[in-house]
């Protein structure tokens, strides 16, 4: 994590953090924005700093707490903070002598990439055993080097200098202290690139691992200032001398060349041949041979476990990390054989011992092929044939490199005149003349055997590929014939159709038969013993087959058929309750008063409702009818005429609807006006006519009906 802050009388560098990632903006200021390199400083101030228009700074700091903050030194800056945008998270702090605003990342903003990681951690328990010598340890290598002291106490450990150091807490005596530090390097000659005491003391990771590196490469693996710039070359250098030779290793580089482990357990068997079992390595089995090797050299040699087993699971593996590692092996064991006597040891080692190896093995073989082969039943042939197989495609090459290699050996021991070291009377150029005598048996026995057996071969596994398929599409057909025989009670029939002819199309059955019956007649011409077997097998599937396609058109024609009545049958239902409708919007007639057609009207609007609930079932038999193929001429004139009478039938109770509205309104302003009469008569009645006034009469409202 990181903790961004600011000052108003220095510029700092800014730490890369995610590319264009805008974390707030000021009222007077231009927009903020990190990006992955440094970008040139605003407003006059040094590059890599950053600052808006009123002279506010800020920069990165790594803390222990794992956050990253945005500090704003100046007090008016903390209304700011209300700007940041999401996901940040916003707190007001105080950092003495200045008032600021701490603006805290999600951790997952930003994550250091895995070689970074490892680089961290070697550095770390590379640090620790020096440190471990005066009782102390880094647990944190980016906030535990932050106040100078251990960077220090490294430093003097290393060079065996007495510094001094400040002890107070405060930001002015961490960045003496680390200040010392570097001033040390410099007078060693020691070259630093863009490291700066602030650098440390603000946990920056990048130029953190930079500074331990330059003094692991100064110290661990150079010890020359003068000659930095071999010192990876006189690494990789000593260790090719000390895996030259060995099976499975070939150092290129500090990377790739380490990966499978083999090449860490050649040099610990170079120097210590007694604790390592090189010939029992694979190099496929990398995690073995890495763990081996770092178990190894920790309890018997004494070399710290810098790196571990998952450090190797990266795609591109960390160098400096590697070379940290090695350097203590070169440390313990700088002193390798020159090549020339290596290559002299190597060479004499390889011919005493193989050369009677190869030897045995080419007399032994000799005599095997040279034995007359006699009648031989199937298994035993298939037997004697897999051994020559083997000898001729795994043996022999094998053995091809080994007498190469040996003809290599001879000629170099010759070259080196160290023929006395050799203890066998075993040439070269006898093993070459045993070796054209191997070849030239296993060509005669190959030719005697493999073309008969190549034919006969072919027609059993012919044979076994028509069996097997003439099985499997047995099974199948019997599993679709009882499915259409006794189909499940209730089953529908056009999902059981349509299910068995899946199960034919998806077994291939019809191009299976046609190829068995291809296979039977090749193996009737060659006069196989099974071909007349095969043959009648195949023939019966042919026929099973023949006869479930016609179940299957018969039983579809039927689904069709039915399908068809049912949409008759539904047709005439269906018309059949738009007739009875009609003839009840006929039959109640209109009412012969007001009470009576208000119970008309009401039947009227259920019925309507009625009449709507039939559309969505014509539109479905409209779909049934389009689908399916049986249908013809006749079923789309019943469709049409359905349409007709529904059509009708909606128009006949729309007018009715309209008609019987307006009687009823009209028969209401009757029973108003009635009603009204009644009343005004027994007014006039009881009215005093000395105190006469109009009185409003309804008769608009009668009007209004007619």
């Amino acid at each position: 994590m990181v903790r961004l802050m600011g000052t108003s009388t220095s510029c700092f560098r800014k730490a890369a953090l995610a590319p264009e990632k805008q974390i707030g903006s000021c009222p007077e200021a231009d927009t903020w924005r990190y990006h992955d390199n440094p970008q040139p400083c605003c407003g006059g101030f040094p590059q890599n700093g950053r600052r808006c228009r009123t002279g506010f700074h800020y920069r990165e700091v790594e803390t222990e707490s794992s956050e990253r903050y945005l500090d704003f030194s100046v007090g008016r800056h903390a209304k700011f903070a209300k700007n940041l945008s999401a996901p940040l998270s916003v707190e007001a702090r105080s950092d003495p002598p200045k008032i600021g605003v701490a603006v805290t990342f999600p951790n997952n903003e930003v994550k250091p990439d895995d070689r970074s990681a490892i680089q961290k951690k070697t550095f770390t328990k590379w640090i620790n055993t020096y440190l471990i010598k005066v009782g102390q340890a880094v647990d944190d290598l980016y906030g535990d080097l932050s106040d100078g002291n251990k960077l220090i106490t490294l430093l003097e450990i290393l060079t065996g200098d007495r510094l001094p150091r400040e002890r107070g807490k405060m930001r002015f005596h961490k960045l003496q202290n680390v200040e010392t530090s570097l001033e040390l390097l410099k007078r060693k000659k020691i070259r630093l690139v863009n490291i700066r005491n602030d650098d440390i003391v603000d946990g920056n990771p990048k130029l953190i691992l930079g500074l331990i590196w330059t003094i692991i490469l100064n110290f661990e693996i150079s010890h020359d200032p003068e000659g930095q710039a071999s010192a990876k070359a006189n690494l990789i250098d000593w260790a090719k001398r000390a895996t030259r030779g060995y099976k499975g290793v070939d150092v290129r580089n500090f990377t790739s060349s380490f990966k499978n482990g083999m090449a860490f357990n050649a040099i610990i068997h170079r120097f210590r041949p007694d604790i390592i079992d090189y010939e029992g390595l694979k190099p496929e089995n990398a995690e073995e041979n890495l763990e081996n090797a770092f178990s190894v050299a920790e309890e018997e040699l004494g070399i710290p476990r810098l790196l571990d087993v998952e450090d190797f699971i990266l795609d591109e593996l960390d160098e400096k990390s590697i070379m940290t590692y090695l350097s203590a092996f070169n440390r313990m064991y700088s002193k390798v054989p020159t090549e020339e006597e290596l290559a002299v040891k190597v060479y004499s080692d390889r011919i005493n011992v193989d050369a009677k190896k190869i030897m045995n093995w080419l007399k032994s073989n000799i005599d095997r092929l040279e034995k007359k082969i006699y009648k031989m039943d199937p298994e035993m042939f298939e037997k004697y044939k897999a051994d020559l197989q083997k000898l001729e495609k795994e043996e022999m090459p094998e053995k091809k490199e080994l007498k190469e290699y040996l003809g290599d050996c001879y000629k170099n021991i010759k070259l080196a005149e160290a023929e006395d070291m050799i203890t066998t009377d075993i040439t070269i150029d006898k093993i070459d003349k045993f070796w054209e005598m191997l070849e030239t048996s296993l060509a005669e026995k190959r030719a005697a055997v493999q073309a008969e057996k190549d034919r006969i071969n072919a027609q059993n596994e012919l044979a076994d590929r028509i069996q097997s398929k003439a099985e499997h599409a047995a099974e199948k057909l019997d599993q679709i014939k009882q499915m259409l025989l006794h189909p499940p009670e209730g089953a529908d029939l056009a999902a059981l159709i349509q299910e068995a002819k899946q199960l034919l199309y998806n077994s291939n059955m019809e191009e299976d038969t046609r190829a068995m019956f291809s296979g039977v007649s090749a193996l009737t011409k060659e006069n196989h013993p099974r071909a007349e077997e095969l043959s009648k097998e195949v023939q019966l599937i042919s026929d099973e087959l023949d006869e479930i396609k016609v179940r299957l058109d018969t039983l579809h024609e039927d689904l069709e058929q039915g399908a068809i009545d049912k949409i008759d049958s539904r047709i005439n239902e269906l018309l059949e309750q738009i007739r009875a409708k009609n003839d009840q919007l006929k039959d109640e007639g209109y009412g012969d008063n007001l009470q009576s057609s208000l119970r008309i009207l009401d039947n009227l609007l259920t019925m309507m409702d009625e009449v709507d609930y039939l559309e969505p079932d014509i539109a479905a038999i409209k779909v049934a009818v389009a689908e399916n193929p049986r249908s013809d001429q006749k079923q789309d004139a019943k469709i049409q005429y359905l349409d007709y009478e529904y059509g009708q039938l909606k128009s006949n109770c729309v007018s009715k609807d309209q008609d019987m509205r307006e009687g009823v309104e009209f028969l209401e302003a009757i029973a108003e006006l009635l009603k009204w009469g009644r009343e005004q008569k027994e007014r006039e009645m009881r009215f005093d006519w000395s105190d006469y006034h109009p009185i409003d009469h309804p008769y608009e409202k009668v009007r209004e009906c007619f």
